[in-house]
């Protein structure tokens, strides 16, 4: 009869520990999430700090707007792997946070840049912009130890628009830093209101069981571009003087397409960025610094792998058409593009044809950095994908 006893007891506890065990496994992180944007940027200038005429940082608030109504949005659905706080919380604010050290998104600008050009046509300037937004979201952990917040995982989001492209209606004008902001806040609203989703992460122990010091349990690789070779001379010639840029916008587009398809866990890149290695602690570390003039500590474990890519072919070339013609000619583009360490489809090209008008005076010809930009993007897209064209 005791044995009985006993063996009920034991079957009892048994079963009350799994009820513990599965009912935490279904309980959610909460999550904090910060109303400001950090930057990447080591311009003063940059597209992300410009103020309008009452001195207002209109894009980092634009950011944040958007940020806070599409997590509620996903909140409301049911789609999102955690719980938020009630509110979203300063960068000082969380570091005062009491109790458990927090888990927070912090919405990062990897690449708020534009190309401007122009052309003449006849005896007119015409003046053109490439605005390009490069988001990572994100998600850290407190890490009271190294006095910072510990990169666990990211969602980057990459994106273009032009200013001035239609030739119906031509800018005669130089396009205003404040057109530029503006573009660039369509740009990344338009990407975290269609793009941001946490799908990727919702069945990982990240949210699980997250250890708030590392990725807890089963350890998930972890990626990041630590280079982009331009070993091509006519890419030299093409981006003279923009090589920073262009490394910095193929690197953005590559890792956010990257990190979807493949669902691995893939770092802001440390192309033209500040990424300091600790090699005593195995950190890669960023300082940042707010507008209101506080210092944000970043960290991040040194990725499990890194990856390079190559620019290593430009060219392009006058084709025959069907109907020559005095007042237009088309024009072929392509770009080659690799990566490394080599997979299947680690080589990958793209071209393009663009159509370029003769006038009396002058020809309006493409600018070929924008042409060049554009096919780089798509190759690095694909590359990122895995596919080829």
């Amino acid at each position: 009869m005791k044995k009985f006893i006993t063996l009920i007891f034991f079957v009892m506890v048994f079963f009350s520990e799994f009820t513990n065990v599965d009912a935490k496994s279904a309980e959610k992180t909460s999550i904090i999430w910060s109303n400001d944007v950090l930057t990447m940027s080591n311009s003063s200038s940059s597209i992300l700090n410009y103020k309008d005429s009452r001195g207002n940082l209109i894009v980092r608030d634009a950011i944040a707007q958007a940020l806070t109504w599409k997590l509620k949005q996903l909140q409301m659905s049911g789609d999102l792997p955690f719980d938020l706080e009630e509110s979203a919380i300063k960068y000082d604010d969380m570091h005062s946070v009491s109790g458990d050290d927090p888990i927070g998104l912090i919405p990062i600008a990897t690449l708020d840049t534009s190309f401007d050009t122009k052309y003449s046509a006849g005896k007119k300037t015409y003046y053109r912009s490439l605005v390009f937004c490069g988001l990572s979201i994100a998600i850290c952990s407190a890490d009271s130890l190294n006095s910072s917040w510990k990169i666990l995982a990211t969602i980057p989001l990459s994106g273009y628009d032009f200013i001035g492209d239609n030739l119906d209606d031509p800018r005669t004008e130089p396009i205003s830093d404040e057109e530029k902001a503006h573009a660039f806040i369509e740009i990344a609203s338009n990407l975290i209101r269609n793009n941001l989703d946490f799908s990727s992460y919702k069945d990982r122990k990240l949210f699980r069981d997250l250890d708030l010091k590392s990725l807890g349990g089963a350890k998930y690789k972890t990626y990041q571009v630590d280079e982009v070779l331009i070993t091509s001379n006519k890419a030299s010639e093409i981006f003279y003087g923009r090589e920073n840029e262009i490394k910095s916008i193929v690197a953005a587009f590559f890792t956010s397409n990257y990190q979807r398809k493949s669902q691995n866990i893939v770092l802001p890149s440390r192309i033209n960025s500040r990424w300091k290695i600790d090699v005593t602690k195995n950190l890669y570390t960023y300082q940042m610094q707010t507008p209101s003039g506080s210092v944000v500590n970043l960290s991040a474990d040194q990725p499990d792998e890194t990856i390079q890519l190559e620019i290593y072919g430009l060219n392009s070339k006058e084709i025959e058409t069907k109907k020559p013609s005095d007042v237009k000619r088309d024009i072929l583009y392509k770009a080659w593009m690799r990566k490394f360490p080599a997979d299947k489809n680690s080589d990958l090209s793209d071209s393009t044809i663009r159509r370029e008008l003769i006038t009396d005076d002058a020809a309006i010809e493409y600018n070929p950095a924008d042409v060049y930009t554009l096919l780089l993007i798509d190759v690095a897209e694909n590359l990122g994908n895995q596919k080829k064209n």
